[in-house]
């Protein structure tokens, strides 16, 4: 079951795909199934919890030949979870860009995006002449069904609500440049924790190393995502799943969340641990990042600052395909 969010007439409205013919309105789902109060929003429904989602589940298998078709080419398609209070990011957790790690990580590595950076699908990505080189970063993304602190690994898929697609658009132009700074505090000042996660650092070395994520990656459309949510019921396995982008048609990269360094549960139970996940909360799990021929770095072979009018997609099995087109502002 895949639902996604769209705006008519000013309006956000949920739809529900059809497959094999197009999608529907869920409000037209709940006419049909003789339910009240359709929910005006994915946070709703995320809300309404199990029952009520299986419900809708079991009118899409009854029977949708009476449902009055939305035209899907007139669209526009918002983030599946437009407001989510929490977007948190799991940063070089794909084996593939590990192989050029100094230390691995012993731990997912978490940063945090703001949702006023999310945009749907067939909308354009902004780049501002301060972001400079500006690459993507196809990833796998759940929204949470419930949230909670310190969840259990083997119980981290239980808190999935679905599934989408997403491309953290990140500014490495801002991140190694407005946003990075090395500061020379001196040798006698260096503490252990200082240069853990460092392979090589002398006696003599007191330079510590800070990148602060926000603006690189939480810029306005830096999150587009979509088009549809599909249910975590109808993925047996996020830790299986096939994932390839295109740059105007060209592959660029072709992956699998197989190559996860952490995965999917593992990442969600170590976010609990440190922040209470809440209903409605997205986590994106990491680049895919296997190169191609042609783009011998994969994502990062790509400057989309140099690309205006390019068209970027990412396709991730079972979950459809987002589409952005790149534009200079």
């Amino acid at each position: 079951m895949k639902i996604a969010s769209i705006r008519r007439d000013g309006h956000v409205e949920l739809i529900v795909e059809l497959p094999g013919r197009g999608a529907a309105l869920m409000s037209d789902l709940y006419k049909q199934a003789q339910l009240s109060s359709p929910p005006t929003s994915m946070q709703a429904l995320i809300e309404r919890g199990d029952s009520e989602v299986e419900t809708l589940r079991a009118s899409l298998s009854s029977g949708t030949e009476k449902l009055p078709l939305v035209n899907l080419d007139n669209a526009e398609w918002l983030a599946p979870q437009p407001r989510a209070g929490k977007i948190l990011g799991i940063a070089v957790n794909n084996r593939h860009l590990n192989k050029v790690a100094f230390r691995v990580p012993t731990h997912p590595m978490i940063f945090m995006k703001s949702s006023s950076s999310l945009t749907g699908h067939n909308k354009p990505i902004e780049i501002m002449d301060e972001h400079g080189y500006t690459i993507p970063e196809p990833e796998l993304c759940a929204v949470l069904a419930k949230g909670g602190k310190n969840i259990p690994e083997d119980q981290a898929l239980a808190h999935v609500f679905g599934y989408t697609v997403t491309n953290d658009i990140t500014a490495s132009g801002v991140k190694f440049t407005m946003d990075s700074v090395a500061l020379n505090i001196g040798a006698d000042k260096m503490r252990p924790h200082h240069t853990v996660w460092r392979e090589k650092h002398g006696p003599e070395d007191g330079y510590l190393y800070f990148t602060y994520h926000t603006r690189s990656k939480s810029s306005d459309t830096f999150s587009p995502m979509g088009p549809w949510l599909t249910l975590a019921k109808d993925v047996p396995d996020p830790n299986k799943l096939a994932v390839r982008s295109w740059i105007n048609g060209e592959l660029y990269t072709d992956d699998n969340t197989a190559n996860y360094l952490f995965t999917i549960q593992r990442c969600i139970a170590e976010a609990s641990r440190f922040l209470t996940l809440e209903a409605g909360d997205i986590i994106h799990f990491g680049t895919a990042g296997a190169s191609t021929p042609k783009f011998p770095m994969g994502n990062r072979s790509v400057n989309l600052f140099e690309m205006p009018g390019s068209k970027l997609d990412v396709e991730i099995a079972g979950l459809g395909t987002l589409s952005n087109v790149i534009a200079r502002v």
